[in-house]
């Protein structure tokens, strides 16, 4: 077999695999998560001369204390609370704490570390059980290679987080700058319009651009929730071996969930049943 045989082989097995609606769906959003979970735990890691204005060894020494706090309190409580939990919720909650830390003042310096760390943290923690999570999600004939292809994502985002924070956020407006002014099909630098000249950014612009780093990784924070409810919860659950095994578990969940609701009905009528009647006599 050829090298190029043996390429369309692989194409086809994937797309074998997505033919799957519960495999498609967990082969998207673990992917997802991974890819947003790195480009915002490896952010933080970077980002501290946007974060804070203070002394970035001690950044990266409570960086490092913020791993191990996660590591040890995130086995615990993920047993106990379940993955789905604490990896949605962890992503939410660090989303949320990093948007807000763009409307604290740089006075308040002690407040910004505290948003800062405790995002740190929960993205560690969510990192922690997603070691876990994800590979009880794929069953064991490909158990290995879902695995491998969610950490590929996650190297993806490890990829992508420096050019968010020194890259992107502190070049693009420069390069906007010099496109618009010494591009060929641009307007003369004289044509342009006094109150237009004032809205092109400048290096000075870039510089100021500090609400752009919150912002792209208190919005990959959210979005990586959005993704998590697609998952099903493996807590104290049977793993699957087959992809049939996959579809059987999203069966047996949405049958569960419709007893569920089948049983909350009957008790809610017989409830009315059993409620005695009010005659004439009683109403008087």
């Amino acid at each position: 077999m050829t090298y190029g045989e043996r390429a369309r082989a692989k194409i086809h097995q994937g797309l074998v695999y997505l033919r799957f609606p519960s495999l498609r769906r967990i082969i998207l959003a673990t992917t997802g998560i991974w890819y947003l979970q790195g480009i915002l735990y490896l952010g933080i890691i970077l980002n501290a001369n946007n974060f804070t204005s203070n002394d970035p060894y001690i950044y990266v020494a409570m960086s490092g204390t913020m791993d191990l706090m996660a590591i040890l309190l995130a086995t615990p409580l993920n047993m106990r609370m379940g993955r789905r939990f604490i990896v949605g919720g962890a992503l939410l909650v660090a989303g949320i704490l990093l948007l807000v830390d763009l409307a604290v003042p740089d006075e308040l310096w002690w407040v910004r570390w505290l948003l800062v760390m405790t995002s740190l943290l929960l993205i560690a923690a969510a990192f922690q059980v997603n070691f876990m999570y994800v590979p009880e999600l794929y069953p064991t004939v490909i158990r290995s290679r879902g695995f491998a292809l969610a950490s590929l994502a996650g190297s993806f985002g490890f990829l992508t987080a420096p050019f968010i924070t020194d890259v992107l956020v502190s070049t693009l407006f420069t390069k906007i700058n010099q496109l618009v002014i010494k591009s060929p099909f641009a307007l003369p630098y004289s044509a342009i319009h006094p109150s237009r000249m004032t809205r092109l950014p400048s290096l000075t612009q870039a510089q100021k651009a500090w609400w752009a780093v919150g912002a792209t990784f208190g919005s990959a924070g959210i979005l990586g929730s959005l993704l998590v409810p697609l998952l099903p919860e493996t807590n104290n659950m049977p793993l699957p071996d087959t992809l049939e095994d996959v579809e059987r578990r999203r069966e047996g969940i949405t049958e569960a969930k419709r007893g569920e609701a089948r049983s909350q009905d009957d008790e809610q009528g017989r409830e009315v049943e059993e409620m005695p009647a009010i005659g004439p006599a009683e109403k008087a």
